[in-house]
């Protein structure tokens, strides 16, 4: 189960790395930026498991996981010197969270009716 987030959260994280690199080109990227998307990415996947618990709200349990993920973004800024911006940061990242979520909300939607139209026609047999 952990593993199958983590690995849901590198797909995802990937493919919205790949998206923001055609519109915006950073000047440079090296395997430490590329180590760090992978590891945040498998943290985001990893930290979803926040949704879980069923006494949180899906409010405060967004609000967490939103925190959660600022909060390794800045620690991996302190430990590996990436000069980031706050303000750069916090307005990326709240762009990017909600980009993902809208992602991830569409996939729920394609797998739900999925899963109907299976339900339909096992009744239908």
């Amino acid at each position: 189960m952990i593993l199958k987030r983590i690995f849901q959260g590198l797909g995802t994280g990937s493919f919205i790395f790949l998206l923001i690199r055609i519109f915006n080109k950073p000047a440079y990227l090296d395997a430490k930026m590329i180590l760090f998307v992978f590891l945040l990415s498998g943290f985001i996947g990893l930290m979803t498991f926040i949704f879980d618990i069923e006494i949180i709200s899906p409010l405060v349990a967004v609000s967490i996981h939103f925190i959660a993920i600022l909060l390794f973004v800045f620690v991996f800024d302190l430990i590996w010197h990436l000069n980031f911006s706050f303000v750069s940061v916090l307005s990326s990242s709240a762009l990017i969270y909600i980009f993902s979520y809208i992602i991830v909300y569409i996939n729920l939607l394609v797998t739900t009716n999925k899963l109907n139209d299976y339900v339909r026609k096992m009744n239908k047999q």
